[in-house]
């Protein structure tokens, strides 16, 4: 009997187990660039999401929509890695750098709205008539907001910051609401790796030039 009732214990400790890593995980968005197209996946509350895309719009690539408080937490507190530049609606702003350059390449913006959240992931302007895009420098202004570079872009999924949420000054904040890009990169060669290949380039024209004057008759 004492055996039985161990065994019934450890089990509801296993399902309390279970419920809580479950409760405690964190809702996710993630915001993927295809060509001129982004498309929104998530998971938890957030699976809604998944499918969605937003294709360019005239001026630039946008893709907006709003988020609201989890159960239990009814109040947004803060996003972690992200510029908190005030301004109407408390404005928050992450760069996402494009590598070996001081150019953004995209850029996530979340305004609050105290029980929820506006989230835009903005991208470079699609090339127009065939022409390359214009480079945007670290710091320029999007959609009206300065927006420094945070990190550069690696071509994998790249973490950004984590939303919480609470249910006043002083309370428990939620589980993080975390929200990841996958933005392609362009590589940029170094100066030393230019150099190398003019070398390699230089020495096997120098080659052929004298095989062909040993060859020739």
């Amino acid at each position: 009997m004492g055996f039985q009732k161990a065994t019934v214990l450890v089990s509801l400790l296993l399902v309390g187990f279970v419920l809580a890593a479950q409760s405690a995980k964190a809702d996710s968005i993630t915001f993927t660039e295809v060509g001129d197209t982004t498309n929104v996946s998530g998971t938890g509350r957030f699976a809604g999401l998944s499918g969605s895309s937003c294709a360019p719009s005239s001026a630039e690539p946008l893709c907006t929509f709003s988020i609201t408080a989890p159960p239990g937490f009814p109040l947004f507190s803060s996003v972690s890695n992200f510029n908190n530049v005030g301004g109407t609606g408390t404005i928050w702003t992450f760069g996402i750098q494009e590598p070996g350059t001081n150019n953004l390449s995209d850029a996530i913006l979340i305004s609050n709205s105290v029980t929820g959240v506006t989230i835009t992931f903005w991208s470079d302007p699609p090339a127009a008539a065939g022409a390359a895009e214009v480079p945007v420098a670290c710091g320029a202004t999007v959609d009206g907001v300065a927006v420094p570079c945070n990190q550069p872009e690696t071509g994998g999924t790249d973490f950004a910051g984590n939303i919480t949420w609470d249910s006043g000054p002083g309370t428990p904040v939620s589980p993080p609401d975390s929200i990841s890009y996958v933005s392609p990169t362009t590589e940029v060669p170094e100066p030393a790796s230019l150099m190398l290949f003019g070398s390699g380039l230089a020495i096997a024209a120098g080659f052929f030039r004298r095989r062909r004057r040993l060859v020739t008759p």
